[in-house]
């Protein structure tokens, strides 16, 4: 049998063709056969020339794993094997399983399309020492697993224990009963596994006969505990079904991370309150709502955000929640605090850092990189502020979305430089990025913003373009700026170009307060065309076309006018 196998680079025609053999006779010889049509290709050829060869015998299948399953009463007499196949292979292969004993030396075995197999009681004697191993075969060849070799006395595989009614909730202690005794067994090891709800990751211990205890058990942390035992001479058990230690409820530990939203701009006249959810260690129970506190001076307010009852004021997601008001304001309070509760108490408060405006903007330079799921912010030491720094705030918010949306942060100690988040980044879509310094005494600097993209397009059409005033040599053009929330990328400028063949100009975006342009030393009534379009990092937009035509020469007439009285009445 022969075949082929060619290598396309960019389009461009093969450079390289494999050309191979099997011999049926041998199916495991292969010839192979390589023109190059450059002499660079080798590496090429090496990197993938395996990925030819799908044609051929298989892989060997891995070592097969066999028990004797065993229920609460007895064990069964057959022995169950199973094995892993080594590789995807698109021709159809038949696997058998292969046994023979100490005491009869005759090959026995069956064949499977699947990946287990049963050898049955009637085809050994009890107890005996059986190899066991499983044999892969296609139309090209065969391959063998590595042999197993176990006494069927090794493999029986007992049920799970049982937990039993002594187990201690509170002193977070479980017990259980082994099946070894009711199967004529000596009682063997037990492992043990708990997780918590905040972490998922199992925690094994092994080494224990009918009880474990939890040591050093975290603060309103429930624990979910699996069992499973050996016994002197088996297999381990599968492990137990869930045991569920709830934890010890008591008022939320921890504070709530509180912060501000204040949407795409920090010169907002007010901002919402927006609060990370307490982690699940921390709640203690179900929290059943937040008390905030915000002051004006000596006027104090109570508010009371339940999450069991309807509640217009307050919106959360699945991690953050904010106070859906900005009555009364908290950017001008002298103090906002907020606690959560549930049916024990409150946690201790947390207090929203003050907001100074003017003061400590240093346009601190920052770098930062975004992609679909991640952004990652870094920065120098702000020397302004070196000395009373505590903490650093990175946020990004989403250009026209709602309060609360669109909208995270992270709080870092002094220490830190680089901050990264995690996230769900739109393409196309603009996300204004601020890095905010705390210094002591709880008061906020805004350090530095930009806007950034996960991914980036071509700009929209230019809005608005349109003559501001025109002389005769001279015309003053004005644009209106997109959007952040119409942008697909960030505008790096303008370009302006005058009739079809003449000069472009490029017009910088950094100032979009002033979107205009002055041509100059055009001609007197003469017509032209201009457009406009917006460039991003990808490329140029569609262009938008503007016609004017100058003014014509100033007419003097009234200036003669004057001039010839005032000579008349010199001469006369």
């Amino acid at each position: 049998m022969s075949g082929t196998c060619s290598f396309v680079v960019n389009g461009e025609l093969p450079f390289m063709i494999v050309i191979f053999s099997i011999d049926r006779r041998d199916p495991g010889a292969s010839h192979i056969m390589v023109t190059f049509r450059t002499r660079w290709l080798l590496p090429m050829l090496l990197l993938n020339l395996p990925k030819c060869f799908t044609l051929g015998r298989p892989a060997p299948p891995s070592t097969p794993h066999c028990y004797i399953p065993c229920d609460v009463n007895d064990c069964f007499g057959d022995v169950y094997c199973s094995w892993e196949h080594m590789q995807n292979s698109q021709i159809p292969t038949n696997y058998s399983l292969h046994w023979r004993s100490t005491h009869n030396n005759e090959e026995q075995g069956i064949t499977r399309t699947s990946f287990s197999g049963l050898i049955h009681r009637d085809h050994f004697s009890d107890p005996a020492e059986l190899f066991v191993w499983v044999q892969a075969k296609n139309q090209y060849g065969s391959a063998k697993s590595n042999r197993l070799i176990f006494n069927t006395t090794d493999i029986i595989k007992p049920p799970p224990p049982t937990f039993n009614s002594l187990s201690d909730d509170e002193a977070f202690e479980i017990h259980w009963d082994s099946i070894c005794d009711r199967l004529m067994k000596s009682v063997g090891l037990c492992d043990v596994r708990y997780r918590t709800d905040a972490d998922q990751t199992w925690i094994e211990k092994k080494g224990f006969y009918s009880t474990y205890t939890i040591e050093n058990p975290e603060n309103c942390t429930a624990y979910e505990l699996q069992v499973r035992c050996a016994c002197q001479t088996s297999l381990a058990s599968n492990w137990t079904t869930s045991r569920r230690i709830p934890g010890v409820e008591m008022a939320p530990i921890g504070k709530l991370d509180i912060w501000m939203d204040c949407g795409i701009s920090t010169k907002a006249s007010d901002c919402f309150l927006t609060w990370k959810e307490l982690p699940i260690s921390q709640t203690c129970g179900v929290i059943l709502g937040y008390e905030l506190r915000i002051s004006h001076g000596d006027k104090e307010e109570l508010f009371n955000l339940s999450t069991t009852f309807p509640n217009n004021q307050l919106k959360c997601d699945e991690m953050q929640c904010h106070y859906d008001s900005i009555k009364p304001s908290i950017k001008n309070a002298t103090s906002v605090s907020l606690s959560a509760y549930n049916v024990h108490g409150a946690n201790a408060p947390s207090y929203l850092p003050k907001l100074v405006t003017g003061k400590g903007e240093t346009q601190q330079v920052f770098y930062f990189e975004m992609n679909d799921e991640n952004l990652t912010v870094s920065w120098d030491v702000p020397p302004v502020l070196s000395d009373s720094l505590k903490k650093y705030v990175v946020q990004y918010k989403q250009a026209a979305s709602l309060p609360g949306q669109g909208f995270s942060w992270v709080k870092l100690n002094k220490s830190q430089t680089t901050a990264f988040i995690r996230g769900q980044f739109k393409k196309y879509t603009a996300y204004r990025i601020s890095l905010f310094a705390i210094s002591h005494g709880n008061v906020v600097h805004h350090l530095s913003s930009a806007i950034g993209y996960s991914q980036q397009g071509a700009p929209p059409e230019v809005l608005s373009f349109k003559v501001l005033s025109i002389s005769t040599t001279d015309v003053i053009l004005g644009w209106e700026p997109s959007s952040l929330s119409s942008q697909k990328g960030l505008v790096l400028y303008y370009q302006i170009g005058v009739n079809q063949k003449e000069k472009v100009y490029n017009v910088s975006a950094l100032n979009e307060s002033k979107a205009e342009m002055e041509l100059q030393h055009l001609r007197p009534g003469q017509d032209y065309e201009v457009w406009i379009r917006a460039v991003t990092a990808v490329g140029p937009g569609n262009k938008t076309t503007l016609r004017f035509k100058t003014n014509h020469h100033e007419n003097f007439g009234s200036t003669f006018y004057f001039c010839s009285c005032v000579i008349l009445l010199f001469c006369n």
